[in-house]
């Protein structure tokens, strides 16, 4: 009995090894079932299982992963330097200029000599242009044709450049004299336009006078200063 028993076992074993025989020469194909039990020892679970063969199976193909290749950095084209702004000269700051204004509605009788019509109040030293008129009036046939204005101070003494003369046209007439001028005033002092009539007694009856003062003046003068009688 016990020989039998060795007999099957050894039959087994046999067959296991020639199916294992025939699946490495790729004769046949086993399942993974059927591999399961065929590699399975009657003695000990110790076999080792037969190298498999890849017949019949569908071949993988790999193909290689291509390498993303870097973008190209942009070239940035440098901007040209902006030219600087010239800074501005700056321009000298304007002194303030100030003014000196008087106006006279009163009536002053004019004789052969001259006298204020019109005058500021004291003005400091310096350098003035000067504008001013004077209206005067003849009222007599019998007095007075012609009329003299020029600038000076208040005692009066002429102390400016120009001299302004005028005639009456007729008998109750009026006439307006116009005295521009510049003066370099030296001392403090009030600044007047002086007036004058011949031949008889004429009326100023209105004179107004502007002074301002500059930080200087660029003048010439061609000539010397006529007064006249």
């Amino acid at each position: 009995m016990k020989s039998r028993v060795g007999l099957g076992r050894l039959g087994i074993i046999g067959a296991t090894f020639f199916a294992v025989l025939l699946f490495s020469l790729g004769i046949i194909s086993v399942s993974h079932t059927t591999y399961a039990a065929l590699t399975q020892s009657t003695v000990g679970n110790t076999a080792t299982p037969p190298l498999m063969s890849n017949k019949g199976l569908p071949t993988l193909t790999v193909t290689p992963t291509a390498t993303a290749q870097p973008s190209p950095t942009a070239t940035k084209t440098p901007r040209p330097t902006p030219t600087p702004i010239a800074t501005p000269t700056p321009q000298p700051t304007a002194t303030a200029l100030t003014g000196y204004a008087a106006v006279n509605n009163n009536k002053v009788v004019l004789s052969a000599s001259f006298a204020p019509v019109v005058t500021t109040n004291t003005v400091p030293p310096g350098y003035y242009s000067i504008t001013g008129t004077a209206t005067m009036y003849r009222a007599n046939s019998a007095y007075g044709n012609l009329v003299k204005c020029s600038i000076g101070n208040a005692s009066g003494s002429i102390v400016g450049n120009m001299l302004s003369k005028s005639t009456f046209p007729g008998i109750g007439e009026y006439v307006t004299i116009a005295v521009t001028d510049t003066l370099n005033l030296t001392s403090s002092d009030q600044i007047a336009i002086l007036c004058k009539g011949l031949n008889g007694p004429i009326d100023s009856v209105s004179a107004s006078i502007t002074a301002i003062q500059l930080n200087s003046i660029q003048s010439s003068t061609l000539g010397a200063k006529y007064i006249g009688s």
